[in-house]
C-alpha cells in the first residue's frame, strides 16, 4: 500500500510539472503575440500616425487628418511676395487618414494617403510642422468647419513628453469653443507651449482668460479678430496684474481687430502700473480714442501711488520677509547638521600633545567655533538667496521716489512696443506720446528697462507732418540706437503714420 501511495504521489507531481510547463509555454506565446500587437500600434513619438489612431481609440466623432510640413532652417522674408508669409519651404502633399478598420493582433496599422484638398466638412485638419532635424515644433488647426472635440487636445497632450521642442499651438478660422478653451487651459501648465495663436476664432462665451488662470510657460498669446469686448478684455488683464501666475510669463499680447473701447483701455492702463513683464501690446483695429490712450500712457510716466498700492506693496514685503526667515532657519539647520557629521567623520582619536597648554587649547577651540559659526551662517544665507532671490516689487524702494511726503512711481519702463494703428486717435495723442518719450529719455535706464522703442500709429486721424511727429521719429531712432541690442538695430523699427 505504501508503495502504491508513493507511486501515485510521484505521478501526480509529474502531472503538475507538465501542466505548469504547458502554462508557461502558453503565457510565453501570449506574451509574444501581445508584443507583436503592441509593436504594430503607433507610439507618441510618431505623431503623424499616433494622433489619428488614439483619436479613433478615444471614439472621436470626427475624422482626424494630419498634414506634415517642414520648416525652413533660415526663413527669408521678401517684401511684397506671397511666399514670405508661408511657414515652410518643403510641403508634403500627403495626409495620413485612419481607415475604419479595427486594430487587432493580426492586423497592421492601415494608413491611407489623401491630398490636402479633401472636401469633407466632418474632419479636423491638423498640420504638424517639423524642423530640419525632423523634430515636431508646431501644430496648427486652420479652417476647421466643425467644433474640435476636446479629446483631440487630450490626445495632443499625450505627445508632449515625447516632443520637447513642441512650443506653438495655432487654432485659427473656426473650430474653437468654450469647452476646448477650458481643455487647453488645463493642458498649458504641463506643456512646453510658449506661443498660442487663436486668431479669428469667435467664442460666444469669450472665456479666453482661462488660458491665464494657472502658471505656465506661455509668453505669446494672440487673440486677434475674436470679438473681444471691454468685459472680456478686463477679465484677460485681471489675470495679468502683478502677483498673478500669468504675469510672470506673458510678454506679448495681441488684441488687435476687436471691440475694445476707452473703458477697456483704462483698465489696461491700471494693470500696466504694476505689470513689469509685458513687452509688446497690440491694440490695433479697436475703438480707442485719445482718452483711453491717455490712461495707458500715464502708466509709462511718473505717477503717484494710491493708498491701496502702498499697503499691498508693504504686505508683499512682509510676506517675503516671513518666508525668507522660515527658509533661512531650515537652511541653517541643514548646514549645521552637515558640518556636525563632517566633524564626526574627520575627528581624530589621538590624545593632545603633552607640550600643549590647557589655556592655549581652550583659546584655539573658541576660535574654531567662531569661524565655524560664521561659515555656517554664510552658507545658510547663500542657500536662502539662491532659493528665494532678492525681493522685487514694482513699488519697492528702487522704483519709487519720495517727494513732499508722497510716494511716486518712476513708471513702467519695460513696455517697449505699442501698436495703436487704426483706432480713433487724433493730434492730442501725438502730444501725449511725445511727453512720454521726453520723460523716459531723461532717465538713466539700466537693463532690462528700455522704455518705448517702437510705436505704430498708421490709420488714425493724424496730420501728415508736424513738429510733434518729427520729434517722435527722432526720439525713437535715438532710443533704438542707444538701447536696442546690436542685432536688433535695423531701420524697420520706426514709427509709421498714414497720410
Amino acid at each position: 500500500m505504501a508503495a502504491t501511495k508513493t507511486k501515485h504521489r510521484v505521478s501526480l507531481s509529474i502531472d503538475r510539472r507538465s501542466t505548469l510547463s504547458d502554462q508557461r509555454k502558453v503565457s510565453n506565446n501570449s506574451f509574444s503575440s501581445k508584443g507583436k500587437s503592441f509593436s504594430d500600434k503607433p507610439t507618441p513619438t510618431d505623431f503623424d500616425l499616433f494622433l489619428p489612431w488614439i483619436c479613433k481609440e478615444m471614439q472621436v466623432p470626427n475624422s482626424v487628418i494630419v498634414l506634415t510640413m517642414a520648416q525652413e532652417k533660415y526663413p527669408k522674408a521678401s517684401c511684397g511676395s506671397a511666399s514670405s508669409k508661408s511657414k515652410s519651404s518643403i510641403k508634403t502633399n500627403r495626409t495620413f487618414k485612419l481607415k475604419h478598420d479595427d486594430f487587432s493582433s493580426n492586423k497592421k496599422l492601415s494608413v491611407t494617403t489623401a491630398t490636402s484638398g479633401v472636401k469633407n466638412v466632418n474632419y479636423v485638419p491638423i498640420t504638424a510642422y517639423y524642423d530640419t532635424s525632423g523634430r515636431l515644433v508646431e501644430i496648427a488647426i486652420i479652417g476647421c468647419t466643425v467644433d474640435i472635440p476636446k479629446q483631440v487636445i487630450q490626445a495632443i497632450s499625450f505627445c508632449f513628453p515625447f516632443h520637447s521642442l513642441f512650443a506653438k499651438l495655432e487654432i485659427r478660422k473656426g473650430g474653437l469653443h468654450s469647452a476646448l478653451l477650458n481643455e487647453i487651459g488645463k493642458m498649458l501648465p504641463y506643456s512646453n507651449l510658449v506661443d498660442v495663436c487663436l486668431d479669428d476664432t469667435r467664442v460666444p462665451q469669450g472665456n479666453y482668460y482661462v488660458l491665464l488662470d494657472k502658471a505656465s510657460h506661455l509668453k505669446h498669446l494672440s487673440v486677434s479678430k475674436c470679438n473681444i469686448t471691454d468685459e472680456i478684455c478686463k477679465k484677460i488683464f485681471s489675470r495679468l496684474k502683478f502677483g498673478c501666475p500669468a504675469e510672470k510669463s506673458v510678454m506679448i499680447l495681441n488684441l488687435s481687430m476687436n471691440r475694445i473701447t476707452d473703458d477697456g483701455a483704462n483698465f489696461i492702463g491700471d494693470v500696466l502700473r504694476g505689470n513689469r513683464n509685458m513687452l509688446h501690446l497690440n491694440l490695433a483695429g479697436n475703438n480707442i480714442t485719445d482718452l483711453g490712450l491717455g490712461n495707458i500712457l500715464r502708466s509709462l510716466l511718473e505717477f503717484p501711488l494710491t493708498y491701496d498700492e502702498i499697503i499691498e506693496s508693504k504686505t508683499r514685503y512682509l510676506k517675503y520677509c516671513k518666508n525668507r526667515l522660515y527658509v533661512y532657519n531650515k537652511c541653517l539647520e541643514e548646514v549645521t547638521e552637515m558640518t556636525r557629521t563632517e566633524e564626526l567623520l574627520t575627528k581624530h582619536d589621538g590624545s593632545p600633545s603633552k607640550h600643549t597648554k590647557f589655556r592655549d587649547r581652550k583659546k584655539e577651540e573658541r576660535r574654531k567655533t567662531i569661524v565655524e559659526t560664521e561659515s555656517v551662517v554664510s552658507k545658510a544665507e547663500k542657500l536662502t538667496n539662491k532659493m528665494l532671490g532678492e525681493f522685487y516689487d514694482p513699488f519697492c524702494a528702487n522704483n519709487v521716489i519720495k517727494r513732499n511726503n508722497y510716494l511716486y512711481s518712476i513708471g513702467n519702463l519695460k513696455l517697449c512696443s505699442l501698436n495703436l494703428s487704426y483706432n480713433k486717435l487724433e493730434f492730442i495723442s501725438l502730444v501725449k506720446i511725445l511727453k512720454v518719450l521726453c520723460y523716459q529719455n531723461s532717465l538713466t535706464m539700466k537693463p532690462p528697462n528700455t522704455g518705448l522703442m517702437h510705436i505704430v500709429l498708421e490709420g488714425n486721424l493724424l496730420p501728415q507732418s508736424c513738429r510733434e511727429l518729427d520729434s517722435i521719429k527722432m526720439f525713437l531712432s535715438n532710443v533704438v540706437k542707444a538701447r536696442a541690442p546690436v542685432h536688433l538695430r535695423s531701420p524697420t523699427m520706426k514709427k509709421r503714420t498714414s497720410n
